[in-house]
């Protein structure tokens, strides 16, 4: 009986970690973004607000320049829209957290993807565009397998020297 109870408690106690783990692996943004409005009612592209994917490996997070090009005053009664308003008027930044991640041995470069490869943001990003609110979690899981089939369909090399360092 003694080692059913223990066993019993071990069993508890990883779910429970393991519930806690996922629970923190969860990522939330200072502003609940809206891309859907962004992109559709506004007509802003990725580039206008991800400046960087065409010139470099990394996208880039927006900065507080570029919201304050439209944002130094308000566009309309939104809670969130008034928190990047109040950012842009006191100085202050926005500490946007990246939510895509790529493993350190992994080269990946948004350049040759976009602009050489001419992939479109959805192969990777999913259907961020349509989002009212920001994912908390990657909208595509970015794996190996993800990749190579997506290498193997556009016919690119899928030695391992291509992507990994």
């Amino acid at each position: 009986m003694g080692r059913i109870a223990i066993l019993v408690i071990l069993v508890i106690l990883i779910l429970v970690l393991a519930y806690l783990w996922l629970q923190g692996s969860e990522i939330v943004q200072p502003v609940q973004f809206n891309h859907l409005k962004h992109t559709k009612e506004v007509g802003l592209s990725c580039e206008d607000c991800h400046i960087y994917f065409k010139t470099q490996r990394f996208a880039g997070l927006p900065s507080m320049e570029i919201c304050a090009g439209c944002h130094s005053e308000p566009q309309g009664k939104s809670k969130e829209e008034a928190k990047i308003v109040e950012a842009i008027k006191e100085g202050k930044t926005i500490e946007w957290q990246r939510i895509y991640r790529t493993k350190r041995s992994v080269t990946y470069s948004h350049r040759l993807h976009i602009v050489v490869g001419k992939l479109e943001c959805k192969v990777c990003h999913g259907d961020i565009a349509d989002a009212i609110r920001p994912p908390r979690r990657p909208l595509v899981k970015i794996s190996m397998d993800h990749c190579r089939d997506c290498h193997r369909k556009m016919k690119v090399s899928n030695d391992c020297i291509t992507c990994h360092k």
